[in-house]
């Protein structure tokens, strides 16, 4: 099969997939597959590789292959903060069938990716999907997962968006396993979350709007009181920081 990341980025459908579960951090919002962790390890996967670089002056998602066998080797998806205006879009890549399998690319040649424009929660917080475009495509789409619980959509054969799986449950910090309610009240809470700190509700509270500002407390605080766990936590701190930065005690 062949597809494309952009028109320019002719890539191929290959066996295989990332062996690095998905990672997914609410500070940098970002969802990451891929064999570094850190500033050092970076630098030698961008030596090793070639492929799309999230440069500091270009903000761009990263798609490295590798230079052996052309075969991708790391993912890293920035996470948008505008919700689109017609959900039902974007919710119908749930209905696809996953196809597994990775990505080669048919050349060597270096570029960039934009990231995603807008996200989406489903109602029960088990799947964060992100779209390239405000108008996601209509066309019959290909889902394919390139690591445990991250896919990449394809429309018309180019990239136009990616879903992660369980998000909140890949968020650093606590165990792979949970039980079946602990992972229930942790989703719900994360797609409460995730509405609170999306567009335009972050305007709103930027702009004073006091009922946009009480849900944003009431849920903060209803939090607080949900049995400990480090995804929690991770929420409460991303939580407790826009409070502390916008709006007054």
């Amino acid at each position: 099969m062949s597809l494309e990341i952009k028109p320019e980025v002719q890539v191929s459908l290959t066996a295989g997939s990332l062996r690095f579960d998905p990672s997914y951090s609410l500070t940098g919002l970002i969802v990451q597959a891929s064999p570094h962790h850190d500033h050092e390890t970076h630098e030698r996967l961008l030596r090793e590789t070639f492929g799309s670089t999230d440069w500091l002056w270009e903000s761009s998602d990263e798609f490295r292959f590798s230079t052996t066998d052309r075969t991708l080797c790391g993912l890293t998806l920035h996470t948008p903060e505008h919700i689109p205006t017609d959900p039902k879009q974007v919710a119908s890549w749930l209905d696809v069938p996953v196809t597994n399998g990775r990505l080669a690319s048919e050349t060597t040649r270096d570029f960039s990716v934009t990231p995603a424009k807008v996200k989406w929660v489903n109602d029960d917080g088990t799947f964060l999907i992100c779209a390239y475009a405000e108008q996601a495509a209509d066309q019959q789409a290909t889902r394919l997962r390139v690591a445990q619980d991250l896919d990449l959509i394809f429309a018309q054969n180019r990239l136009v968006g990616w879903i992660l799986e369980s998000p909140i449950l890949h968020v650093s910090g606590g165990p792979a396993q949970v039980e079946a309610e602990t992972s229930r009240q942790l989703s719900l809470e994360y797609r409460q979350y995730s509405l609170a700190m999306s567009e335009p509700n972050i305007s709103a509270i930027q702009d004073g709007d006091q009922l946009a500002t009480q849900n944003f407390v009431t849920l903060l605080e209803r939090m607080k009181s949900l049995p400990r766990d480090p995804r929690r936590d991770a929420m409460i701190a991303s939580l407790t920081q826009f409070h502390s930065d916008w709006i007054a005690d």
